[in-house]
C-alpha cells in the first residue's frame, strides 16, 4: 500500500501593530483625564489620573480599553507661577461639573497680564496637550473644565479653551471666569481628528488676564 500525503497549508497573516491598535469599528471608547498635583486622586467611572507638575515632566494615561491615550504637552507649553503648574488642594472642590476627588487639584499656566506680559495666550502651535489612538472616521465630544480656589490666589483667571483635530474641526473658541466656578465647562462637539487620529486640546489665558486653568478633561467618540 502506498500512502499519500497530502501537505496542509496554514495561512498566516503578520502585520506590525501599534502599543494603542486602532480601536474596532464597533466600539465607543472614552477616556476621562484627572489633572492631578501630588496627590493620586482615587477615581473610577472612566477616570485616570495624570499625576504631577506638567511644567517638569509629561504624563501619559490610556483609557481602559487601551485604545485613547492622553499626552500632556511638552513641558515648555507651560508658564510656571512660582516655580510650578501645580499645586496641591488649589481645586475648587464646590466644582460639580467633575467628581469631588477629581476637582480637588489642577494643572496650570502663566500668562502675568497684571505683570505688563502674555506669556500664556493661545497659540495653535503650543496646545497643553494631546489625545492620540482616535478614530478618523469619526466624530469626538470633549469636555474641559477648570475651577480654581479663591483661598489659593485670587487671580483674575478667565481661561480660553480650544480644541484642534483636522484644520478643519478647530471648533472655535470658548471662555469663562474660573475663579471658584461652580458648574461652567467648555464643551466641543463633532470634533474630526487629523489624520493621524489625534486631538489636541488648549486652555490658556483670555487676553486681559493673568492665568489659565485646567481640572480636567474627558472625550467620547460620538
Amino acid at each position: 500500500m502506498i500512502k499519500i500525503i497530502v501537505p496542509i497549508l496554514f495561512l498566516i497573516s503578520c502585520s506590525k501593530s501599534n502599543t494603542n491598535p486602532p480601536a474596532p469599528h464597533n466600539v465607543k471608547d472614552s477616556l476621562f483625564v484627572n489633572f492631578d498635583s501630588t496627590q493620586t486622586q482615587t477615581v473610577a467611572n472612566g477616570w485616570t489620573n495624570a499625576t504631577g507638575d506638567p511644567h517638569f515632566n509629561r504624563f501619559t494615561t490610556t483609557s481602559t480599553s487601551g485604545l485613547i491615550t492622553f499626552q500632556s504637552a511638552v513641558i515648555g507649553n507651560y508658564i510656571p507661577f512660582a516655580g510650578n503648574c501645580a499645586y496641591p488642594g488649589n481645586g475648587n472642590t464646590s466644582y460639580t461639573a467633575f467628581p469631588s476627588q477629581v476637582v480637588k487639584e489642577i494643572w496650570y499656566s502663566y500668562n502675568d497680564n497684571t505683570g505688563g506680559h502674555n506669556y500664556d495666550l493661545y497659540d495653535s502651535t503650543k496646545p497643553k496637550g494631546r489625545f492620540s489612538g482616535l478614530k478618523t472616521a469619526k466624530t469626538y465630544k470633549v469636555v474641559i473644565g477648570g475651577s480654581l480656589d479663591s483661598t489659593f490666589a485670587t487671580f483674575v483667571c478667565v481661561t480660553s479653551y480650544h480644541v484642534k483635530g483636522t484644520l478643519a474641526s478647530l471648533n472655535g473658541e470658548i471662555h469663562y471666569n474660573c475663579q471658584n466656578n461652580t458648574a461652567t465647562v467648555a464643551t466641543f462637539t463633532g470634533v474630526i481628528p487629523s489624520g493621524s487620529g489625534t486631538i489636541d486640546i488648549y486652555f490658556n489665558a483670555f487676553v486681559g488676564n493673568d492665568i489659565a486653568i485646567g481640572t480636567a478633561v474627558q472625550i467620547w467618540e460620538e
